[in-house]
């Protein structure tokens, strides 16, 4: 990923990807950008244009982390 921390933008919720269509933080400028994303060895995003197909990503939602659970007997 390469983000530019100097980029200075507003929040505009006309932009937002919710499905409330709105932001507390409408109006509200902000510094940082995320300029590019490479996912598995492929560009996927470069300067607000998004160049792969839907579904190439994996929906985070779904991923459940899975840890060794310690036990200890006493």
């Amino acid at each position: 990923m390469q983000v530019d921390l100097d980029s200075v933008w507003k929040i505009n919720e006309k932009d937002t990807f919710t499905k409330c269509k709105w932001t507390p933080f409408n109006g509200r400028k902000v510094k940082g950008t995320i300029c590019r994303v490479v996912l598995r060895g492929e560009v996927a995003y470069v300067d607000g244009q998004v160049l792969v197909q839907p579904g190439y990503g994996t929906d985070m939602r779904e991923f459940q982390l899975t840890l060794p659970v310690q036990v200890k007997i006493v």
